[in-house]
């Protein structure tokens, strides 16, 4: 069985809402679950109440300017870097505010002693910022 991730959510919450996203009325989930529609009204907004806390809190982190490490590994190809830091900030939601070749120069400038020729020597990790920085 697969284990539940921890959320800002009930399981009664979640069930609540995947019943609603069926369409179900608050009058059909409070039937199916043997409760008071009240009670499924107050399920209902306290797991908007707790998703807005969560949202709230990613927006807090990310104005920390917490950077996200993107580890180009040993042996990768130079002209690989760039990719591979763009793919991670579109994963993130993350707008680089750089062309390719700004991204390679400031990983090859910062990174010098760790690339050999066309190639990582040595892992390199980049510190990718919520703005779009290295």
């Amino acid at each position: 069985m697969l284990k539940k991730p921890k959320t800002f959510l009930t399981d009664r919450q979640i069930e609540v809402l995947r019943m609603r996203k069926q369409g179900l009325t608050q009058e059909e989930i409070a039937k199916h679950l043997k409760t008071s529609r009240p009670n499924v009204t107050l399920l209902e907004r306290r797991a908007f109440e707790n998703m807005g806390r969560a949202e709230a809190t990613l927006e807090v982190v990310n104005q920390l300017e917490i950077p996200s490490t993107v580890t180009i590994m040993q042996g990768t190809i130079v002209t690989d870097i760039p990719r591979l830091i763009l793919d991670r900030a579109d994963e993130l939601g993350i707008k680089m505010g750089g062309s390719c070749m700004d991204i390679f120069e400031t990983v090859r400038l910062k990174s010098r002693r760790k690339i050999k020729g066309h190639h990582v020597a040595t892992p390199i990790a980049v510190e990718l910022m919520p703005d779009g920085t290295l």
